[in-house]
């Protein structure tokens, strides 16, 4: 009775006028007038509400019609929670002994941390490097601010939120002492992503399989450079590497540790970015499908028993990410922000079928920058083989390859999104795998076991040179910052800093390519935000300076675009030209009075 109640209460809030609804509530106010139930308020709660008043209408109705059983299965579930604890824990002990069933031989552990040095100092070189747009933008507009309003502000995409709740704790720990505070989530995922593929391939491929792989994944430039990037895409790459580790363990054994621990990784990688989904859905749908056919085992006892497993672990994660999520729908940017955000809305089919190619060649060539044309054709035919000699090298029977092709392609036609390239770095690590165990699985099926003995460490130790020697000419082409130098955007804004000591009362418009680059470096550099930023703010407009990027074609009079200040406080004839670096030209302007 008391969830009808509940649910009926949450829908006519919903489904009801605003006027009714607030003539309603303020009989229950002392003055006769609820001041906090506004049209805004009504308009944000609406959704949500709808749908927290649907669910426990629901469970009331189940709970009245089946009262007996209803109240069986509560108490089953009660009785149900001690002993799946206890059973969590006990698997948690044989839990460890899954991920690394063999012990690593000594050379294993040198070549190991050797790649793994490479793979931090490679993207430790790249830690300065000219902050970019998003970056700058998750920074000023979500981690540096309160908590609360990291985890619940979602007016735009940027807000990557478990990065941006990392990002925030660094800066309240050090403060802002360069790009090191933004990147350092993004860092220590490509790092781990190198240090996690060797373990995932060594348990399931073998000894040289990861060593080339993890190798690769360490040098790869797309993945150095993500991993530079104060975005979540590096996050999401770590995790989706962890779930298909654990899809295969729960595949092959009942461990109820690895199931728990899948749920969790599940969320905290829906909590970094919502496309999260597509890796979601993957390793869902295969795990389904090997079920399906049988492929699990034994301990399972039968099908059915598999299948509360899949969907413990799918309606688990999805009600935590939902709760996780649900600061944004109560208390901050809004339902609509989330659900609705025009950024992320799906393209018409025309635009759809007209882009997808191209974001597909932009994603292929962002994956082969810096790598030689013959080692791109030796990695696709690689791919071809992996599919082709997959079984000779594990022991599961649906292909993982087309598994994830076929649940991506059902996404795209229904979802239509715009699959930018940085959307795909979480798969890039497992597709290298493809690619290198292509070969060691053809290796295996040509040649006896003795021979393999002599092949393999060749073949891999050929790989891996040349890996670490192009690894080392990338590294060697971004020393420039590591060694000090600034970057286009930073130089123009010590520049100001240094020629103009700009106050909270000056104004400084940049280009919209580049502005919340200016907005971290003046953060950096104790230049007040609100000489860029809450213009609308000033009482009096006095100098103006304008930074104006050549690469845009545009004047400087396009910088007043959106902007709360009208282009006719700056004509021609108050403008000069008092700086020239790089990309930008600076001029400054004494703003005339209205």
């Amino acid at each position: 009775g008391i969830l009808l109640f509940a649910g009926f209460i949450f829908l006519l809030f919903s489904i009801g006028q605003f006027e009714t609804l607030q003539g309603f509530l303020n009989q229950f106010a002392p003055d006769g007038t609820l001041e906090s139930f506004t049209p805004a308020f009504h308009a944000q709660f609406r959704i949500p509400f709808l749908f927290l008043g649907a669910i426990l209408f629901i469970i009331g109705g189940i709970s009245a019609t089946f009262r007996t059983p209803f109240k069986q299965m509560v108490e089953e579930t009660i009785r149900w929670l001690p002993d799946f604890a206890k059973a969590v824990w006990e698997d948690s002990k044989d839990f460890f002994k899954l991920l690394i069933p063999e012990k690593l031989s000594w050379w294993e552990i040198v070549l190991l941390s050797i790649i793994v040095l490479f793979a931090l100092f490679g993207r430790w070189a790249m830690i300065n490097k000219p902050m970019m747009h998003d970056e700058s933008y998750t920074f000023i507009a979500f981690a540096r601010h309160p908590l609360r309003q990291v985890i619940s502000d979602y007016h735009l995409p940027n807000n990557h939120i478990f990065n941006s709740v990392l990002i925030h704790f660094m800066y309240e720990l050090i403060g802002n002492p360069g790009p090191v505070v933004v990147r350092f989530p993004a860092f220590l995922a490509g790092v781990l992503v190198c240090f996690s593929t060797f373990f995932f391939v060594r348990r399931e491929y073998g000894k040289w399989p990861a060593l080339v792989t993890s190798t690769i994944a360490a040098v790869t430039p797309w993945l150095v450079d993500q991993s530079v990037n104060g975005r979540g895409y590096m996050l999401m790459a770590l995790f989706t590497i962890w779930m298909v580790s654990l899809a295969f363990i729960v595949r092959r054994t009942r461990n109820r540790f690895a199931w728990v621990l899948l749920i969790i990784v599940s969320v905290l990688n829906l909590w970094t970015l919502p496309i999260a989904l597509y890796p979601f859905s993957i390793v869902s749908a295969w795990l389904l499908l090997s079920a399906l056919i049988g492929d699990m085992d034994d301990a399972y006892e039968g099908l059915w028993n598999f299948l509360k497993y899949l969907i413990g672990f799918g309606v688990a994660s999805g009600v935590i990410t939902f709760l996780l999520y649900t600061p944004i729908f109560f208390i901050g940017s809004g339902w609509n922000s989330f659900f609705n955000n025009p950024f992320v809305s799906a393209l018409s089919w025309n635009d759809f079928t007209q882009t997808l190619p191209i974001r597909l060649v932009s994603t292929y060539n962002a994956w082969i920058r810096g790598v030689p044309i013959l080692l791109v054709i030796f990695l696709i035919i690689g791919a071809i083989l992996y599919d082709i000699f997959r079984r000779k090298l594990v022991d599961f029977r649906i292909s993982l390859p087309l598994v994830t092709f076929a649940v991506l392609t059902v996404i795209f036609v229904v979802q239509k999104p715009n699959p930018w390239a940085r959307i795909w770095t979480y798969l890039l690590p497992i597709v290298i795998l493809w690619c290198l165990a292509g070969w060691f699985g053809f290796a295996k099926a040509i040649f006896k076991p003795e021979k393999l003995k002599t092949i393999y460490p060749v073949f891999g130790s050929i790989v891996m040179v040349v890996a670490l020697i192009l690894g080392g000419v990338h590294i060697t082409e971004q020393l420039q910052y590591f060694r000090g130098e600034k970057g286009q955007v930073e130089t123009v804004t010590l520049w100001l800093d240094e020629n103009y000591k700009l106050t909270k009362e000056d104004i400084v418009l940049t280009s919209i390519g580049f502005g919340p680059a200016y907005w971290y470096y003046f953060d950096l550099h104790g230049i007040p935000l609100e000489t860029v930023l809450r213009l609308n703010e000033h009482e009096a407009i006095d100098l103006i300076y304008l930074i104006v990027d050549d690469r845009e074609n545009s004047d400087y009079q396009e910088l007043f675009s959106g902007q709360p200040i009208a282009p006719e406080v700056c004509p021609s004839e108050v403008v000069e030209q008092v700086h020239e670096y790089g990309h930008y030209s600076v001029y400054q302007c004494n703003a005339v009075k209205p």
